[in-house]
């Protein structure tokens, strides 16, 4: 990414607030004369265009759906042996239910609503499918896959893992596959945290 295009894309969204704290450093660090960089994002830039949502903040959003949406079903690889596991660059993911969502606690209401409407609460684990989309339009990565279950964002592919499934799904001209999940809390807790596995491997 050269400099004309690190200004334009520093330019399209409004600042945060760990850039106006970075701006405000810089300012202080050069006696004053940064502020008119800030001044000129803030004021021509930042409020003049429009506020993309953040990550979390679509955490009540509904899963996109449109005539460009195409979703897949998906059958995860079987792998045989311990060697082939040990051999395999995602072997950890061979056991069932051991890809790990992030991020669900951002949406503990959407989690929630789902375990009452199938009246799950007290059982302290609940089978799902879910739905595994991509997400281009995420401010903090571009390849950044949500997870949906009915319809309901869940919570995020780990940011590590984020390009690889988004590779996955491109490859296959998808933009999002159907797979088995799992809720899991711990019942004894009266407001536990709630997991969220998929029964995923590339």
């Amino acid at each position: 990414m050269n400099f004309p295009e690190i200004l334009k894309k520093l330019f399209a969204s409004r600042p945060t607030k760990l850039e106006h704290f970075f701006h405000f450093l810089v300012t202080v660090g050069t006696g004053g004369v940064w502020i008119l960089f800030w001044l000129a994002r803030v004021l021509v830039f930042g409020l003049l265009s429009p506020k993309k949502n953040s990550r979390f903040d679509e955490a009540s959003a509904p899963m996109r759906r449109g005539k460009n949406i195409v979703i897949g079903d998906y059958t995860k690889r079987s792998v045989v042996t311990e060697e082939e596991i040990f051999e395999d660059e995602y072997g950890e993911y061979a056991d069932p239910y051991s890809f790990e969502a992030v991020g669900e606690s951002h949406h503990r209401q959407a989690i929630v609503s789902i375990l009452k409407e199938n009246n799950a609460m007290k059982a302290g684990e609940f089978f799902v499918e879910a739905i595994m989309q991509k997400e281009p339009n995420n401010d903090f990565d571009e390849d950044a896959v949500a997870i949906y279950v009915s319809e309901k964002k869940v919570g995020y592919v780990d940011g590590g893992l984020s390009w690889d499934v988004s590779k996955y799904l491109t490859d296959r001209k998808l933009d999002g596959i159907r797979v088995k999940a799992v809720f899991g809390w711990d019942t004894s807790n009266p407001s536990p945290p709630i997991g969220v596995r998929l029964d995923f491997n590339f």
